[in-house]
């Protein structure tokens, strides 16, 4: 078994960084929450994570839970701001996982 990363930042459209805003994990396409973790060992399955002040997050899934083929919807949000949706992500890859991505709240 193993666990794969997923992280990245959340900016608004002027390149701030956003702090305190919820990354929500569900199975791709569905509003069927899915269990990742905090740390790369042990813990207790969660569905979402904040992020930190520099505006990073991170979590982790397991191929004990899934395999490679699950794909993950990642719903952003924050008050204030228009909540973003990245649907059919694919975490747990052959050769590595997860690569760092850039991502964007628009402000209301």
């Amino acid at each position: 078994m193993a666990r794969y990363i997923k992280q990245g930042t959340i900016r608004d459209g002027l390149g701030n960084v956003i702090s305190g805003a919820t990354v929500y994990v569900y199975l791709g396409g569905t509003t069927t929450a899915a269990s990742v973790y905090t740390a790369v060992s042990g813990g207790t399955a969660v569905n979402s994570v904040e992020t930190d002040t520099d505006g990073s997050f991170s979590f982790y899934v397991d191929t004990s839970d899934y395999d490679r083929d699950q794909s993950f919807k990642l719903v952003i949000s924050k008050t204030g701001y228009t909540s973003q949706t990245w649907d059919y992500e694919y975490i747990i890859l052959a050769g590595g996982g997860g690569a760092v991505q850039q991502l964007s709240l628009i402000h209301i």
